[in-house]
């Protein structure tokens, strides 16, 4: 074989055992990039967790469980279940995609302790998970983090900061009225000096070939239910008022739910000026205001404010409580909403302004010829 053959055939040899020899090397160095090994947080057993720190940069908001209830310290306000729900869930398994620094340098990532999160969560004085936050990642799908103990930054899936960044205003229950709409058996409205009642009528009972509509015992029944959602108008009225209201009520109103006219039908509702009102007008305004949420709460300046006396208010009444709600007038022109109190709730609250409009509306369509309630 000719010399130059030979030499090229070495060339070739030589090329190749550096090609593989390469290939080797690349595919078993150890990098940062590709061979690290995550952490695997633990699983977080989260019906254990009965206590919830988060460290903001302006403070710190403490949550505790409570008798199945997750309450805001120290007041003991309590919190949107949701919201809270939406944390424990974070924490109960991060998911790290990536590592992306060992340098420590942790203000670049709003890990530092001037800009951070720190999440605890705890069972009793035990902690369970302690996670800090940073800010959102470039892509807005993932959020830098810190693990206790370790120094190194990760990327966490999802939005995390928007999940624990939050005020203790924020995250409040702001539902301020409760009830299951199919319980309500009466309904009270009143605006200003004007009340009207309503109560549901007896279900249809098959008797015989035909059918009735009504019953003595149901309505007795109805009647009965009523008395005891009366006392829900103390929060809407003085006891003067109530006790007016339940006089206005027609003498015969009672005796005329036994023989009401022929297009009454099973969950329509009578008024206590005997007049029927269809059960798909009063629905409409069940569903409004049943898990009714308000804005915001007021402060205690606030509170002080408003009026002593409501402008309107509705009572809705189930048999075993009453559930009242009251508007009252905007204590000034700048005012932020409408404020109003519940029964249901200590606090009082605002709803914005065109909600509180819309209330308002379904509201007055309930209201029809009310009686006219004369103070002493």
């Amino acid at each position: 074989m000719p010399s130059g053959k030979k030499a090229g055939m070495r060339e070739y040899v030589v090329l190749a055992v550096v090609i593989v020899g390469l290939g080797v090397y690349l595919a078993v160095r150890n990098t940062d990039r590709t061979h690290y090994e995550l952490p695997k947080p633990a699983a977080l057993d989260t019906a254990k967790v009965d206590r919830l720190t988060v460290e903001r940069p302006d403070g710190t908001l403490e949550l505790v469980r409570r008798d199945g209830r997750w309450l805001i310290r120290p007041e003991d306000q309590p919190a949107d279940p949701g919201r809270v729900g939406d944390m424990i869930g974070e924490l109960a398994q991060p998911h790290l995609t990536a590592m992306v620094s060992e340098a420590g340098d942790y203000r670049r990532y709003d890990l530092d302790s001037g800009h951070r999160i720190r999440v605890t969560a705890r069972t009793g004085d035990e902690v369970q998970r302690e996670l800090d936050i940073g800010k959102a990642a470039g892509t807005y799908q993932h959020t830098y983090v810190r693990l206790a103990g370790d120094n190194n930054v990760y990327h966490a899936r999802g939005s995390l900061r928007r999940v624990f960044d939050r005020t203790a205003e924020a995250l409040r229950d702001k539902t301020v009225l409760t009830f299951a709409v199919k319980s309500i058996e009466m309904v009270t409205v009143q605006v200003g000096k004007k009340t009207r009642v309503l109560r549901r009528l007896p279900a249809v009972v098959a008797a015989g070939g035909g059918a009735e509509t009504g019953t003595e015992s149901g309505v007795k029944g109805s009647v009965a239910t009523a008395d005891a959602g009366a006392l829900a108008g103390q929060g809407a009225a003085t006891a003067g008022d109530d006790a007016a209201g339940q006089e206005n009520v027609p003498a015969g109103a009672e005796e005329s739910s036994a023989g009401v006219a022929p297009t009454a039908r099973a969950g329509d509702w009578q008024a206590d000026d005997g007049e029927i009102v269809a059960a798909v007008d009063v629905d409409k305004v069940l569903a409004n205001f049943s898990m009714l949420e308000c804005r915001r709460y007021l402060d205690d300046a606030e509170r002080k404010t408003m009026t002593t006396a409501g402008e309107w208010s509705l009572t809705f009444a189930d048999g075993a409580r009453a559930h009242t709600i009251t508007f009252h007038a905007k204590p000034a022109k700048d005012f932020s909403g409408v404020p109003a109190v519940s029964s249901d709730v200590d606090d009082a609250f605002a709803f914005a302004d065109d909600r509180a409009g819309q209330l308002r509306e379904v509201t007055d369509r309930l209201l029809g010829s009310a009686t006219t309630v004369t103070g002493d």
